[in-house]
């Protein structure tokens, strides 16, 4: 008999990204029209600071007939023997 343990990990993942200096002011096109040709180009590099922030979660399993207990949408449970 084969047993076999799988374990899992979940965690949402945020990063930050924020400019240490000010960005600098880019002229607007001359004309408007869009058949001018004029493009829009961000800087080429920014001076930024980066946060890295990990939160840990727990999914906990349960009976898919407790779910519809604590929604506050109206839901509907069946189960299937």
């Amino acid at each position: 008999m084969l047993c076999c343990v799988v374990s899992l990990r979940w965690r949402l993942h945020f990063e930050f990204m924020t400019c240490k200096t000010p960005l600098p002011k880019l002229a607007p096109p001359g004309d408007n029209c869009p058949d001018s040709g004029a493009v829009w180009q961000g800087p080429a590099s920014v001076d930024v600071e980066t946060m890295v922030w990990d939160l840990p979660i727990k999914v906990f399993a349960t009976n898919p007939m407790f779910v519809s207990s604590v929604s506050q949408l109206r839901t509907e449970a069946n189960c299937v023997l």
